[in-house]
């Protein structure tokens, strides 16, 4: 699934293109991929303000009103094609601009994704947390203060948007912390030690581009290159590169997890600090 890095690398190449574009045409060709089909007439004619992102959301900004909102989902490539060009299958939403020889198109085969659009005061996707890349430290802090596994809580989307299963499992591999530690029993210095790791992780997956495993693409159709220095993710039973261990692929939180077993010591016990003051107090 395309994370915050290959969101973010599509949408700057988005907005690279089509800020101030007027919207020439919109063809929605599933009902149950684009809501709001009822308002594809009136935003022909809006131009696109700016893109922005928030978690794993593409917004297209129109003047005077309104939004695109995109979700890529599993397999959902959002491209930037010639008006020649043949659709691929699966292109479920088309959008051309006055002018520009190129054309927006969703793609997505397993349409986990979709497309909102929305003007004024109609319905948006239900909201999320901050955002993993501008959330700054004293709100990672909150976040963290509850008493949930650390992966299954990094991978909770109503408290922080952008971060899966790749850049969870990389960041706690930097930050050496196992993915079953419970959030609250970490410390002031290894909270923020984990907020650095995820801020560098985001960072460096952006420099290149994201990282392209199956089917993610950027909107320029050319693949990432982060794949390539992941440290954990994917290479289990290759050597961790930081200790020389074995990776180890195992379920956490119901998704396939990478760790090193030296770098990332699991904890003897899992209970919370909340729990263990709670446990404490009824002695």
């Amino acid at each position: 699934m395309p994370e915050l890095p290959e969101v973010e690398t599509v949408a700057r190449e988005l907005a690279a293109a089509l800020t101030s574009a007027a919207i020439e045409s919109v063809e929605c060709a599933r009902t149950d991929y684009v809501r709001g089909t009822d308002r594809a007439r009136e935003i022909v004619g809006r131009t696109v303000a700016r893109v922005d992102r928030h978690g794993k959301r593409i917004l297209l900004r129109l003047r005077p009103d309104g939004d695109i909102v995109i979700h890529l989902g599993m397999s959902g490539r959002a491209v930037l094609s010639s008006r020649h060009a043949p659709r691929e299958p699966h292109t479920h939403f088309v959008v051309t601009f006055a002018g520009r020889p190129v054309e927006l198109r969703l793609c997505d085969p397993r349409r986990f994704g979709g497309v909102w659009l929305a003007l004024a005061d109609d319905p948006r996707p239900a909201r999320l947390g901050p955002d993993a890349l501008a959330m700054p430290l004293s709100v990672f802090r909150e976040v963290v203060a509850r008493g949930r596994m650390l992966k299954a809580l990094l991978l909770d989307q109503s408290l922080i948007a952008g971060l899966g299963n790749i850049y969870v499992d990389e960041a706690l591999h930097r930050a050496r912390l196992h993915p079953t530690r419970v959030a609250d029993s970490l410390g002031r210095d290894e909270v923020r030690t984990l907020h650095r790791a995820i801020q560098r992780v985001l960072g460096a997956a952006l420099r290149f581009g994201g990282s392209t495993l199956r089917d993610y693409r950027r909107a320029d159709g050319m693949a990432g290159a982060f794949q390539r220095l992941h440290r954990v993710y994917g290479r289990a039973g290759e050597p961790c590169l930081r200790c020389g261990g074995t990776i180890e692929r195992r379920l956490v939180a119901g998704r396939g997890t990478h760790t090193c077993p030296r770098c990332q010591r699991p904890p003897r016990r899992t209970r919370s600090r909340r729990s263990s003051i709670a446990g404490a107090r009824g002695r």
